[in-house]
């Protein structure tokens, strides 16, 4: 980009031969010469035309090229980070190319996203930038925006929770409930219920944030994320893992689990999140770390499922079902790209009044009504160092 304004600023004072060679070189075609190589070759037309000149227009050159840059960086600031949108229409075998659209800032998941009646809703962070040719640094904020059929936006909501980024998202009907978090956890409650006017309902703060927002009902979420508090130095400590109930503008009820270093799949995976109104059952992954003393981080005293019975008015722990024997672990895990132990739980299901939980060392089964074993089946590695073929020991 300076380079192109130091060419469109320096070509009317170049001689018409060097004006020449840089019209020459740019209509090379890109297999003879690359972007790269054209840029190489023109920087040394302008290198040799500045050295020419002496300190006074030397410096009055840089400081035009710079103004330049910073009109044009004002004009490109919000193309900077943006996501494309594509709408392809699918008919048995047959792909058709229908439309696209673009929105300011990028996507954290998929649960960012949402059709409804024809309007599609995505919410976005534009992250915080700096730039020699900015007067300050720009926070990052977060955006909501509805686009119609073709594409194009026609409701937004922008600059929202400025320096804060975006860590959960839920679209229901005609709301959207979005987790933004820095030291806080702003839970905002968006009306989506006119398209063209998206507005904010009322925003929760509450320590720490949400990682997975799942519905309870039209009213009520169930967040799960980490609780967080601030620090004697001005930053935030995340804690330990944290179930919340929420309706609008109101926190139901909140449990933590362990101090800081716990850690759960479910944060990251939503799969691994099991819930059943019909059972008043929720059950998630848990790693425990436990702080001793000055150690923070402390030591893992349980890894495995916890099992909470949930309602409209809160809830409580049933139990938990281990799969770690007492804290215990022998290997590192690696689960979508993030390191957990070999213990920790990959994913529940219940069949009937049975609970099953699964992890790299246990098919674990128990009851759900009080969470006592009915079976454990220790999985089994063929050979050592060997990953992924199992046999089932008693």
């Amino acid at each position: 980009q300076r380079l192109g304004c130091s060419v469109l600023m320096l070509n009317p004072r170049l001689s018409e031969k060097d004006q020449n060679k840089i019209a020459a070189i740019e209509a090379v075609d890109n297999f003879i010469l690359n972007q790269d190589e054209k840029r190489s070759k023109i920087e040394t037309i302008i290198e040799r035309f500045a050295a020419k000149l002496n300190k006074e227009d030397m410096a009055k050159l840089e400081e035009e090229v710079n103004e330049a840059m910073k009109k044009k960086y004002q004009d490109l600031s919000e193309e900077l980070e943006r996501t494309t949108i594509h709408r392809i229409a699918i008919n048995e075998d047959k792909l058709e190319y229908k439309a696209s659209g673009n929105v300011v800032g990028s996507v954290l998941n998929q649960f960012s996203m949402d059709e409804n009646n024809g309007y599609f809703r995505i919410a976005t962070t534009r992250n915080n930038t700096w730039s020699r040719y900015e007067e300050n640094k720009r926070e990052s904020y977060n955006n909501m925006y509805v686009l119609d059929s073709d594409l194009k936006v026609v409701g937004q909501l922008q600059d929202l929770a400025e320096g804060e980024r975006i860590y959960s998202v839920r679209f229901m009907q005609d709301r959207a409930y979005m987790v933004t978090f820095k030291q806080t956890d702003p839970l905002f409650v968006i009306d989506l219920k006119n398209p063209n006017s998206p507005k904010v309902l009322g925003a929760l703060k509450i320590p720490g944030y949400s990682s997975y927002l799942h519905p309870y009902d039209e009213n009520t979420l169930i967040g799960f994320g980490k609780d967080a508090a601030e620090t004697e130095w001005g930053g935030v400590q995340t804690k330990g893992l944290k179930v919340s109930p929420n309706e609008f503008e109101k926190e139901i009820d909140t449990y933590i689990m362990g101090d800081a270093g716990s850690n759960s799949i479910a944060l990251n995976d939503h799969r691994a999140f099991l819930f059943s109104k019909e059972k008043n059952l929720l059950v998630v992954p848990v790693a425990i770390r436990e702080s001793i003393g000055s150690d923070r981080w402390g030591n893992l005293t349980f890894s495995g499922a916890a099992v909470i019975q949930i309602d409209d008015k809160g809830f409580e722990l049933k139990g938990k079902i281990d799969h770690s024997d007492g804290g215990k672990y022998t290997n590192d895990d690696y689960w979508g790209g993030v390191r957990y132990y070999d213990n920790s739980v990959k994913r529940s299901l219940f069949i009937d009044d049975v609970l099953y939980t699964f992890s790299n060392k246990y098919i674990k089964m128990n009851k759900i009504s009080d969470v006592s074993e009915i079976n454990s089946l220790e999985l089994k590695k063929e050979k050592e160092g060997q990953t992924g073929d199992f046999e089932i020991v008693n």
